[in-house]
């Protein structure tokens, strides 16, 4: 039998498996950390790590959509302002820079003190 799941560990695990570049490997802990776990108190940062999964793999559509997750299902969260400007530079990415202003815009006014708004400040003036 499968040991029990601790989601803490879940996340942890997944975290190291992006930055090793196991982006398959990541999405596999995330999700299995979101469907046992739903209402955790990290399921914004789950919910993000995932986004981050798919923006590694080159997913950039799909890491568009798992960054607006966070910022619909989470608003509060000190994860959805780094949701809103990691869509900014997936736009940035794929050299479409109109649409990657835009979410660095509303970075800087929905979350004006955040840390990711002075990142969108500064991505602006280049």
């Amino acid at each position: 039998t499968e040991p029990a799941l601790d989601p803490d560990v879940l996340l942890d695990k997944a975290k190291a498996q992006i930055k090793a570049g196991n982006t398959i490997g990541a999405e596999t802990m995330l999700n299995r950390f979101l469907d046992a776990f739903p209402n955790h108190a990290r399921a914004d940062e789950a919910t993000y790590r995932r986004a981050e999964a798919a923006k590694e793999a080159g997913d950039h559509e799909k890491a568009v959509l798992r960054y607006q997750e966070v910022i619909d299902q989470f608003k509060a969260s000190s994860f959805a302002p780094w949701a809103m400007f990691r869509q900014g530079e997936v736009f940035a990415a794929q050299g479409q820079t109109d649409n990657a202003r835009v979410f660095y815009g509303e970075v800087i006014r929905i979350y004006p003190k955040s840390r990711a708004a002075k990142a969108a400040r500064k991505a602006i003036s280049k």
